[in-house]
């Protein structure tokens, strides 16, 4: 079965994605398009219907032609209902999202003619390995309808799940056991994604497990988890993950320096001086303003030592240059 739209987009659909750039998948919270919705619910999509097209301008380049369109599909559990629902809905949307026979978790709200999608983005993620579960109405059953999918399923049905437990602000011990079984996956994506949810978990330990999986990854690909790994990286405020973070914020992968770089930050410790010195030369500017504003705040330096991003974008090379003569100094041992 062709999944609702590919791995790559799986959270952008529709002519919308034209004008608004989609999220990285993983990182949008679960918890407030859960709340807005008035059914979330576990469909499979019994056929679709065009109702009418239009040419609309891109953003970029030439006219693209819309298609409205409509889609019956059949509930086969239900996390979340504070509308009316029925075992067979209408769902109106724009594009080519959907297929029949297609399965996946859909966040909708009531209209006139059915429902819409609650959320642009995550409106509907696939996963064809859905079963019904027991537990009554909430956020718990659709994250145990998910934790179930990890285990037996297609790769894409796993990484699919998996992108929207990270979503979650709370998951079960039992979640993130699952979740920490696929960490050793072969499959780079999957291992990934597992690593990012385990971060997002602040799960001890899953910082240097991060920093194993990535100096043993030969790869020449980039998964797309590292992104959002990134994101999550940058939340850790766990002093004993300190030397991994430190080893991290040299990584040959910018999302991964970045979270590195915003996590020393949140630290701010000291020992991570020589470091922060070290990311001055940081290809990216970037992860050199981060270097810069992190030593300003550990030494309590202020000034030209501590620039606005907008004034060290003007002249990166002279703050830079700047902390390179404190460093010579002696100042920072």
């Amino acid at each position: 079965m062709r999944p609702l739209f590919p791995l790559l987009t799986a959270f952008a659909f529709g002519i919308e994605l034209l004008a608004n750039p989609a999220p990285v998948p993983g990182t949008q919270p679960l918890g407030p398009v859960f709340e807005a919705a008035d059914l979330v619910c576990d469909c499979v999509v019994v056929s679709t219907k065009t109702i009418d097209e239009e040419w609309v301008q891109a953003t970029v380049g030439n006219p693209i032609l819309r298609r409205h369109m409509t889609a019956i599909v059949e509930v086969e559990d239900i996390y979340r209902s504070s509308a009316r629902s029925t075992k067979d809905i209408a769902v109106g949307y724009d594009g080519d999202m959907l297929r029949a026979g297609e399965r996946g978790v859909f966040f909708l709200k009531s209209a006139k003619a059915g429902y819409i999608f609650a959320d642009q983005f995550l409106g509907v993620t696939a996963c064809g390995s859905l079963a019904p579960r027991p537990e009554s109405l909430g956020l718990l059953k659709l994250q145990l309808a998910l934790v179930d999918v990890l285990s037996g399923s297609t790769r894409e049905d796993q990484i699919n799940a998996m992108r929207l437990l990270q979503g979650f602000d709370v998951l079960e011990e039992r979640s993130l056991s699952s979740v920490a079984a696929l960490t050793t996956s072969a499959d780079p994506e999957t291992a990934l994604t597992a690593l990012a949810v385990l971060l997002k978990g602040r799960v001890p330990g899953s910082v240097e497990r991060l920093k194993t999986y990535l100096d043993g990854y030969q790869g020449a690909a980039t998964p797309i988890a590292l992104l959002s790994i990134g994101s999550d990286l940058g939340q850790v405020n766990n002093t004993s993950a300190l030397r991994a973070v430190e080893a991290l914020a040299s990584s040959r992968y910018l999302s991964i320096r970045f979270g590195a770089m915003n996590a020393l930050r949140r630290l701010r410790d000291p020992l991570s001086i020589p470091v922060l010195i070290e990311r001055l030369s940081d290809s990216d500017d970037n992860i050199r303003y981060l270097a810069v504003i992190t030593l300003a705040e550990i030494s309590g330096k202020t000034g030209d030592y501590a620039p606005s991003m907008y004034l060290f974008d003007k002249n990166p090379s002279f703050y830079v240059n700047l902390w390179k003569e404190w460093t010579k100094s002696g100042q920072s041992q």
